[in-house]
């Protein structure tokens, strides 16, 4: 999904290709946990552009010295033009 298909005044998504015809076009409301979801996923990109995905490829790597005790990690790659894979 695309941001070009969020609309987060509406709280609506719009289906975009899709397997049937059915499908491609349509307009989905969003709950609000759904909607809460896509407001803070849009707070953490600074250059929000219609064509990048919602949810990018991201890659995920321990965060400083001994972070591997604490399990801290971060995001060290993140291809916003890519989506996440699976």
């Amino acid at each position: 999904m695309r941001w070009k298909q969020v609309d987060l005044i509406k709280h609506t998504i719009t289906v975009g290709h899709s397997k049937s015809r059915g499908g491609e076009g349509r307009v989905i409301p969003l709950n609000d946990e759904a909607f809460e979801v896509l407001v803070e996923r849009r707070s953490l990109f600074s250059n929000l552009e219609p064509d990048r995905y919602v949810f990018p490829s991201e890659r995920y790597g321990f965060n400083g010295d001994k972070s591997y005790l604490t399990v801290a990690v971060a995001v060290f790659d993140l291809a916003p033009t890519k989506s996440m894979g699976s």
